[in-house]
C-alpha cells in the first residue's frame, strides 16, 4: 500500500498547482476561527455577564415580593421583561422569562403568566419542571381543565426522570389527580394517586394521597 501514498515531491507539486485555492481555503478557515473567538470573548461572554448582573437584581426583588419591580425594574435597573428583550438568547433571559411569568401569576394576570411560562426553556434543569407545572396551574386558573391535566402530568413525568423526583413528582401527581377529579375522570385520578401511594411513601403528599385514593375508590364502586 505504501507505493500509493503521495511523496513529498508530489505534495509540493500539488500545492504549487493549487496554491491559490488552498490559500483561499486556509484564509477562510482563519476568518471563521478569528470570528468565533472574537464573538465569544468580545460579545457573547460579556453580554451574558451583564445579563446575569441584571438578573441578580430581579431575583432580589422576587425575594422581596416586589412584583412591579420584577416586571419593569426600579427606574434605574432593568426588570425581567427588559432583560428578556435586551439579552434574548442567553440563559439569563430564559430565567428572566420565568421570573416575569411568576410576577404576572402573583398579580393575577394568568393569561400573561401562561404565555411567559411557555417561553421558558423546559429543558432547563433549574426551572424547566416548575415552568411546565406552572403552565398547568395557569390553565386551572383559566378554567381549561383538559389542558391543565395534560401539562401537570407532563410536569410529573419530567420530575420522575430528574434529580428532583422526590420533591416535585408527588406534588404534580397530586395536582393532576385533583384536576382529573374536577373533570369527573376518576380512573385517571386513581392512577395518579396510586402512583404517589406506591412510590412516594416518605413524602408529605403520601398521607393525603392515601386518603383521597380510598375515598375515590369507594365512590367509584
Amino acid at each position: 500500500m505504501s507505493e500509493n501514498l503521495p511523496t513529498g515531491k508530489s505534495l509540493t507539486g500539488f500545492y504549487a498547482n493549487n496554491k491559490k485555492n488552498i490559500n483561499i481555503a486556509l484564509g477562510a478557515v482563519g476568518v471563521v476561527v478569528v470570528g468565533y473567538v472574537a464573538y465569544t470573548f468580545l460579545y457573547s461572554k460579556p453580554r451574558q455577564t451583564s445579563a446575569e448582573q441584571a438578573l441578580w437584581r430581579v431575583e432580589q426583588w422576587a425575594e422581596m415580593d416586589s412584583m412591579k419591580w420584577v416586571l419593569d425594574g426600579d427606574g434605574q435597573n432593568e426588570g425581567a421583561l427588559s432583560i428578556m428583550e435586551s439579552y434574548s438568547g442567553t440563559p439569563a433571559a430564559e430565567k428572566a422569562a420565568y421570573y416575569a411569568a411568576c410576577a404576572k401569576r402573583n398579580t393575577g394576570d394568568f393569561q400573561g403568566a401562561l404565555d411567559l411560562f411557555k417561553d421558558v426553556d423546559f429543558n432547563d434543569n433549574t426551572v424547566g419542571i416548575q415552568a411546565i407545572g406552572n403552565v398547568g396551574d395557569m390553565y386551572v386558573e383559566l378554567g381549561q381543565l383538559d389542558e391543565a391535566a395534560n401539562w401537570l402530568e407532563k410536569a410529573a413525568k419530567k420530575a420522575m426522570a430528574s434529580d428532583s423526583k422526590e420533591a416535585l413528582a408527588p406534588v404534580y401527581l397530586m395536582k393532576a389527580a385533583r384536576v382529573h377529579l374536577e373533570r369527573k375522570d376518576n380512573a385517571k385520578a386513581i392512577a395518579m394517586l396510586q402512583d404517589v401511594v406506591d412510590n412516594f411513601k416518605r413524602t408529605q403528599e403520601y398521607s393525603e394521597a392515601a386518603k383521597m385514593l380510598a375515598f375515590v375508590q369507594a365512590q367509584s364502586k
